[in-house]
C-alpha cells in the first residue's frame, strides 16, 4: 500500500489540540502537515463509537485544513489515488462540499483535482475534478462520479484511482469496485499551483464546505491497482470499525 505513498494522516496520531478541536494534523510520511490556525474553523475532535478511534468532525460550515501544495500531493505522470475513510453528517453547504480540493475553483476546467460529497447538481453522488487547464473534467462531467454519496448512516473506505496511463476513475468502496469510468481525460497531467485543502473549496468559492467525520486519508503519487485497494480495505476496515 506504500507505493507512490505522498501523505498519511491518521484521526488519532499527529493532531494537535487546541482544547477539544484540531489546530493542525501531522503527515505519517514525511513533512506535509494540514492545519487552521483560527479557532472557529478548527475541526472538532470526536471520540470513536468503541472509544478505540477519533474522527475529525468538520461542520460543514467553516472548518477546514490546508497547506501549501507539495509533490507528494499532485498527480504524477501516471496519476492520483486518494483514499479516505469517512462519515458523511447532516449540514454540508453548496453544490459540491469539497472532501479534498487542490485546485482554485475559479473555472471549470482549471488544473488540479478534487473529490466532492452528495452534490446537489450529480443526484447526490460523490464527484471528482481531474484537469490540465484546457482539458479533462469537472464534478458536473459525464462520468465523473460515483454510483453513490458518502453515506451518513456508517463509516465507509472510499479509494479513488485517477488513472492516467488508461485514462480510467475508478472508484472504490470498502474495496469492492463500485464505478469504472472513461471520463473526458485531461492531455497534460494536472499540476495544481493552489493550496491543498480538506473539507472546503478556498475563497472566493468558500461555499462549498463538507460535514463529515474524517478518519484518515491517503495520497498517492500514483494509480493504486486493485490488489492494492484490496489490501487498503483488509487492513483499514477492522481498523476503523468499516462495515462491508
Amino acid at each position: 500500500m506504500r507505493r507512490g505513498l505522498g501523505a498519511l494522516y491518521l484521526s488519532d496520531h499527529r493532531v494537535t489540540l487546541n482544547g477539544l478541536a484540531a489546530s493542525a494534523w501531522g503527515d505519517r510520511v514525511g513533512s506535509l502537515d494540514v492545519s487552521q490556525g483560527t479557532g472557529a474553523s478548527q475541526p472538532t475532535v470526536v471520540p470513536f463509537a468503541t472509544g478505540a478511534r477519533t474522527a475529525l468532525r468538520f461542520d460543514g460550515t467553516n472548518d477546514q485544513m490546508s497547506r501549501a501544495i507539495a509533490t507528494g500531493l499532485n498527480a504524477s505522470t501516471r496519476g492520483l489515488t486518494i483514499v479516505f475513510v469517512a462519515q458523511g453528517r447532516s449540514g454540508s453547504s453548496g453544490d459540491f462540499p469539497v472532501i479534498v480540493s487542490a485546485r482554485a475553483w475559479l473555472a471549470s476546467l482549471e488544473q488540479g483535482y478534487a473529490i466532492c460529497a452528495n452534490g446537489t447538481s450529480v443526484s447526490g453522488k460523490l464527484s471528482a475534478h481531474f484537469a490540465d487547464g484546457t482539458n479533462g473534467f469537472d464534478h458536473g462531467s459525464a462520468n465523473a462520479t460515483a454510483s453513490r454519496g458518502l453515506s451518513t448512516t456508517q463509516r465507509e473506505l472510499w479509494c479513488v484511482v485517477f488513472d492516467d496511463v488508461n485514462d480510467r476513475l475508478r472508484w472504490y468502496r470498502n474495496g469492492v469496485l463500485d464505478t469504472d469510468a472513461a471520463p473526458a481525460w485531461p492531455t497534460a497531467t494536472p499540476t495544481a499551483a493552489v493550496d491543498f485543502r480538506i473539507g472546503a473549496a478556498p475563497a472566493p468559492a468558500a461555499t462549498r464546505w463538507c460535514a463529515m467525520d474524517l478518519y484518515a486519508l491517503a495520497m498517492h503519487t500514483e494509480p493504486l491497482s486493485a490488489a492494492e485497494v484490496a489490501a487498503y480495505a483488509a487492513a483499514w476496515m477492522p481498523l476503523f470499525g468499516v462495515r462491508s
